[in-house]
């Protein structure tokens, strides 16, 4: 009799826990439902704002450039590329691929598709795909109108998430955009909206770091932290690699930033989008394998209060870099380092970069653009035979054409000092090919 009123007992209690799993997996969908229903809330209501402002925008970005015209994005991910395929692609009478086309009609939907599911769900879709796919994918999304489609934290988390994307093109809105929407709905912490403008979020993702499945934690490559004391080991070594996996962009060679502003520090509004000169630094120390960089049209607010005038003196060191005050003692005074402490730039940066878009960059300083000129060809008389830097884009930079600045230019090419660089003020389109 006890044993049936045990076995009685443990049905009961048996069934008491399948009904709690129950109502505990019913819960779970409900808020699953409920998340995805208030990121894509978000997301169009961030799209409405988006809208209001483009035409004000398209104003701006008419009058600063020539005749409205401006690079094509995604014309330095191919540039140069896939030349020796050019007689296979016009045998094929210029037929895409299918999976070029799936991304080409993907990448404007991403945006949708992340706020929706979130982009760890979206990364592990894309983990399959080739690093010619996620490009693909950028290059749309960056030529989709701004009210339509524009580049999230969410989305670089997912194109970056399986650690193959070797080529990207990231256009921003050219402003921060006022957004409140955030606050209004709940206080969502920004790390983990995945509906968030562009910002230092989104493009620290981007820096190659070793993610451990074992701990749940994330590594950077070159972490400068020394004080950083966070557990990151495994307990068993002899399995680490079945445990870890690299994630970011630990092949990235061609980086095209399109009209990203720098971010605008606010105590009411945190979900501005923009960058900081120091994030993208970060990125570029820890991707130093990038041959072909763009900047074109980013930072162009950076005249619109004191601290991002600041940081446009930052963006223009992040060009020339500094130097000691025993070298060219009477040039270029607002690089000298005289502390001793030696701020990088893109020469030191980028060892092997080879092309620079710095077109429509309204804060370029012509100090900055000479001093990493010497600075590259110096780097290249050093190693004999070779020449690193190629091709530096200016176009729509009017203000730094003056007489004195094509003066020093023709008398550094008359010496021979700047032989093997090109320096266009060409537009540049891109380059069709098939993969």
């Amino acid at each position: 009799q006890s044993n049936a009123i045990s076995h009685s007992q443990s049905a009961a209690v048996g069934r008491r826990m399948a009904h709690l799993r129950f109502l505990l997996e019913e819960r779970r969908i409900e808020d699953r439902i409920d998340d995805r229903q208030l990121r894509l809330r978000l997301q169009r209501q961030r799209m409405r704002k988006l809208q209001f402002e483009e035409g004000y925008n398209n104003i701006c970005t008419t009058n600063t450039t020539s005749n409205g015209e401006r690079h094509e994005p995604g014309w330095l991910l191919t540039q140069d590329m896939h030349k020796h395929d050019k007689q296979d692609s016009d045998n094929s009478n210029n037929i895409s691929s299918l999976q070029n086309l799936a991304a080409q009609r993907l990448g404007p939907l991403l945006p949708t598709y992340v706020a929706a599911c979130g982009h760890e769900y979206v990364g592990n879709a894309l983990q399959s795909v080739s690093s010619d796919v996620l490009c693909e994918i950028s290059i749309a999304l960056a030529n989709s109108p701004p009210s339509e489609a524009t580049i999230t934290d969410g989305v670089i988390k997912s194109l970056v998430q399986s650690g193959g994307a070797s080529r990207l093109v990231l256009k921003g809105t050219g402003t921060p955009v006022e957004d409140d929407f955030n606050r209004n709905e709940g206080n969502r912490c920004d790390d983990e909206d995945d509906t968030h403008l562009l910002s230092d979020v989104g493009l620290l993702a981007m820096c190659p770091r070793i993610q451990s499945n074992h701990v749940g934690t994330t590594a950077p490559f070159n972490n400068d932290n020394v004080d950083d004391k966070s557990d990151s080991s495994c307990d068993n070594w002899e399995t680490i690699a079945h445990d870890i996996a690299t994630v970011g962009c630990i092949h990235l060679t061609r980086l095209e930033l399109i009209d990203i502003p720098l971010s605008v520090a606010s105590s009411t509004n945190s979900s501005l989008g923009g960058i900081s000169i120091n994030a993208l630094r970060r990125v570029l120390k820890t991707c130093p394998g990038i041959t072909h960089l763009s900047l074109s049209g980013c930072f162009r607010n950076c005249q619109q209060n004191t601290s991002l005038i600041e940081q446009a003196h930052d963006a223009n060191m992040l060009i020339g870099g500094s130097f000691s005050s025993a070298i060219t003692p009477q040039l270029f005074d607002q690089f000298r380092c005289n502390d001793g402490e030696i701020v990088s730039g893109l020469d030191d940066l980028l060892p092997d970069l080879r092309v620079l878009d710095l077109s429509f960059c309204n804060w370029l300083t012509t100090d900055a653009l000479k001093l990493f000129l010497m600075k590259c060809k110096q780097r290249d008389n050093d190693v004999e035979g070779i020449t690193t830097l190629q091709h530096v884009n200016i176009f729509g930079c009017d203000s730094l054409i003056t007489p004195s600045f094509l003066h020093w230019i023709d008398e550094r090419r008359s010496l021979g000092l700047l032989d093997g660089i090109v320096l266009s003020r060409q537009r540049q389109t891109r380059e069709k090919y098939l993969s």
